[in-house]
């Protein structure tokens, strides 16, 4: 491997080591209920900073039936020492729908799964962390330039 691929590929790892604690912060304040389910039945999520022209973050997951493997947060690197942490809450909220609902449920969910439940949770991290904290639009967000 190429010292350019060692160090691009090391630069973010404080990062995501922040990006998971404040992943644990959002399980734990918000969704104690599921806290016990981390690394039992739900897979701890993988977290990675990569570009996208359009998104400032994402979730990504498989199913195994209605269990969720290989869950990923990605947040954009542009957004890494501004707003990840709204949006690691935001998708906090996609991982717990799809480890809630499971596969059927969660594929079928219209407006990027921006549902009543999605605002309502998104409406309870509010009341914690301050009005606009969590937006449906956090993963979506257009890149200025």
């Amino acid at each position: 491997m190429k010292l350019r691929n060692i160090i691009e590929a090391s630069k973010y790892d404080a990062s995501k080591i922040q990006m998971k604690q404040w992943f644990i912060q959002c399980i734990t304040k918000y969704f104690p209920q599921h806290k016990s389910d981390l690394g039992n039945d739900w897979e701890m999520p993988t977290f990675l900073i990569k570009t996208h022209k359009s998104r400032a973050g994402w979730f990504q997951c498989s199913f195994k039936g209605d269990i969720v493997v290989n869950p990923v947060i990605t947040v954009n690197p542009n957004f890494v020492h501004s707003t990840a942490r709204n949006i690691v809450f935001h998708e906090t909220i996609h991982y717990v729908q799809a480890n809630t609902f499971g596969n059927r449920k969660y594929s079928m969910m219209a407006n990027g799964g921006h549902d009543s439940f999605f605002i309502e949770m998104m409406n309870k991290i509010n009341s914690g962390e301050g009005q606009g904290f969590v937006t449906v639009k956090q993963d979506t967000q257009q890149l200025s330039g």
